[in-house]
Parts: structure tokens; sequence; C-alpha cells
């Protein structure tokens, strides 16, 4: 735009699309819902720890086949090797 007070229309039109076309090249890209849900899923601890009990079960199955005849077995397995719930005993090491 010309430094006088005086301007056309066109150019005040120019001014004003080159400041919205900046503006939307500035705004920050919305992310759609499946890219939201894949970065929620990725920081849930609980989802993480069902793929893993999910991969070391057919780890465990190509194995050995028989290891999960049934639930019962399948979940004997999980235990022995993947427990989350047993209490860590914690010892401060001094240096």
């Amino acid at each position: 735009m010309t430094n006088n007070f005086i301007a056309s229309a066109a150019e005040i039109l120019a001014e004003c699309l080159k400041m919205h076309s900046k503006g939307l090249e500035n705004k920050p890209k919305t992310k759609n819902w499946a890219d939201r849900a894949r970065e929620n899923l990725a920081k849930d601890n609980q989802f993480l720890g069902a793929i893993t009990l999910i991969n070391l079960l057919d780890e465990g199955i190509k194995k050995d086949s028989n290891l999960a005849t049934n639930r019962t077995k399948a979940e004997k397995y999980l235990k022995r090797i993947f427990s989350t719930n047993r209490k860590l005993n914690m010892d401060e090491i001094k240096a």
C-alpha cells in the first residue's frame, strides 16, 4: 500500500488479501480424529500394556502351540512372565 492516505480500492483489497493469506499460513494445522486418537493411544499405558501382553502370548504360541490351548493356560503363562502386580523391592544405593 502506498504511504499517502488516499489509496484505491484495488490496493486496499490486495493488501487485505496479502495479510489474510499470511494469517492462514501461520495458523497451526488441526489434526483429524484419527491422528489425535493415534497420539493418545501411544501415550496410554494400559493400551500399551495390553499390546505387549498380546505380543508375548503370540510369540509364546509360535514356540509352543500347546502353551495356550485355553484361557487358563494363557493367563498362567502371561502371569509367569509378565506380572506388573508384583511389589518391587527397592533399596537405596549409596555411593
